[in-house]
């Protein structure tokens, strides 16, 4: 299907103008997520735990350090940084214009490799498809913290590993390395690279791509070991991404951090499309790679960029061996589907919910400041990164799920205001909260004479114990 002159005409366009529709949904797709990623607004919240991430990092090559009382949580919200990635996390955070700049070069670098593989196994139209597809799965990303470092990395190996060469597998280990020296999610580059080669077996491919993909395997498992954590990585890693426990999760599909919009959208037209062709259309390597990708977008909804990136070329490869090829149409109408939906997540209420969530970071970050406050307390629990990033001591902070599940029992009494409130304020050695004004804990704190309240900026408040000097 072509945008021809006589269909331009007939519309009132130019004559002699004709762009191939895969053209024009491309533009179309990585224009919407440039200005999609220009509309959200920043999340001071998160930089400041990735920027304390970063710091801590850098100092102790190790998992970051712990926010609460007696909480093993590990890594910053985007799931444990690497040296790398706490040099890249501590230069972002000196401008806002430079974080998106990199946010917007990372999901289109991303789109990009989504369409080279699927057009490696497909054809142009195929591959715009999936990269809008892929675009579905991960349109709120840049919106609630996903880590996008992850779908980037994976799409690359992928490309990669594809078609399996020495030299390709001597580049895959080389990204593998600097994968894992940028985050803890590079312990999945070392699973899809395990995944290809057992899949390469398995589908009985050529020797010669099967020995590249076992090198480029075994040079992924050594990578991991080739960072400051040094045979600690592995461990280390694998707690950071909380795999363990957000895989016992797995019958719940409801996703903890992406919004609506993209899980449902995105990851049920990928699910359906997949059950759909078979695993068997997928082959066996793309099936066992798919099935990786499914169980951590089941388990955390945060990984359903990743998802999108590993599945979509498949499917585009699956429809051409089921000979089925996808119109030119349906390409156009998936990406401005997948154009509305990722601007659809930069509405009124994102920007409304950040402008609350600067006003609550400056009063943690004011109350880590003040003499004889031990512990602090934030609801929104985000705020609370703030105040970690400022030295403070807290209760718990963004990294509800990393938290253990005392710690969790408790912030949800003290938020809920229920009646053991004060009895977890005592255990944890609370002197200062941020909350909502209009909460019913404000209420409470108001009522009670133990507590005053020291500033207030927008619907935030920050109430301490009179015992703290302002």
């Amino acid at each position: 299907m072509m945008l021809s002159a006589a269909r331009l005409t007939a519309c009132g366009g130019i004559k002699g103008v004709a762009l191939p529709v895969p053209f024009v949904s491309r533009c179309l797709l990585y224009a919407a997520v440039a200005i999609a990623v220009a509309r959200a607004p920043v999340a001071i919240a998160a930089l400041d735990s990735d920027a304390f991430a970063a710091r801590a990092m850098l100092v102790s090559h190790a998992v970051s350090p712990v926010f609460g009382p007696e909480t093993a949580a590990a890594g910053s919200r985007s799931g444990g940084l690497g040296w790398l990635g706490a040099l890249v996390a501590t230069a972002l955070a000196a401008t806002p214009l430079t974080i998106h700049l990199v946010t917007v070069a990372m999901l289109l670098a991303t789109l990009a490799l989504v369409e080279v593989r699927a057009r490696s196994r497909s054809n142009a139209t195929s591959a715009t498809a999936a990269a809008a597809v892929a675009a579905l799965c991960g349109c709120d990303a840049a919106y609630v913290g996903a880590p996008l470092e992850a779908p980037l990395f994976t799409a690359a190996l992928l490309v990669l590993l594809d078609r399996p060469t020495v030299l390709r597998a001597v580049l895959a280990t080389a990204l593998t390395l600097l994968w894992c020296n940028t985050s803890a999610s590079g312990l999945l580059g070392v699973a899809f690279a395990l995944a290809a080669a057992l899949g390469a077996l398995l589908d009985r491919r050529p020797p010669d791509e099967r020995r590249a993909l076992w090198l480029a395997a075994s040079g992924a498992c050594l990578a991991t070991l080739a960072t400051p954590a040094g045979l600690a990585y592995p461990v280390l890693a694998f707690h950071a991404l909380r795999i363990a426990g957000a895989l016992e999760g797995l019958a719940s599909t409801a996703p903890s951090e992406i919004a609506p919009v993209a899980y449902h959208v995105g990851f049920f037209l990928v699910l359906v499309l997949g059950l759909v062709l078979g695993l068997r259309a997928l082959r066996l390597g793309g099936a066992l790679s798919a099935l990786i990708a499914l169980a951590l977008a089941l388990a955390n909804g945060a990984n359903l960029p990743l998802f999108g990136a590993v599945v979509a070329p498949l499917l585009a490869a699956g429809a051409v061996r089921l000979r089925t090829t996808v119109p030119s149409s349906v390409a156009l109408a998936l990406t401005c589907v997948a154009a509305l939906a990722i601007n659809a997540a930069a509405t009124d209420a994102y920007a409304h919910a950040r402008a609350a969530q600067r006003d609550g970071a400056l009063l943690a970050r004011r109350a880590a400041g003040l003499p004889g406050v031990r512990r602090i307390f934030c609801a929104p629990v985000d705020w609370c990164a703030s105040a970690v990033a400022s030295g403070g001591s807290v209760l718990i902070d963004d990294r509800v799920d990393r938290a253990p599940s005392r710690v969790r029992a408790a912030q949800l009494a003290l938020a809920q205001a229920r009646p053991t409130w004060r009895r977890v304020v005592r255990q944890y050695g609370i002197d200062a909260i941020v909350v909502n004004g209009d909460s019913a804990l404000a209420s409470l704190l108001r009522l009670n004479r133990n507590w005053r309240g020291i500033a207030a900026r927008g619907n935030a408040v920050l109430v301490a114990r009179r015992s703290v000097h302002a």
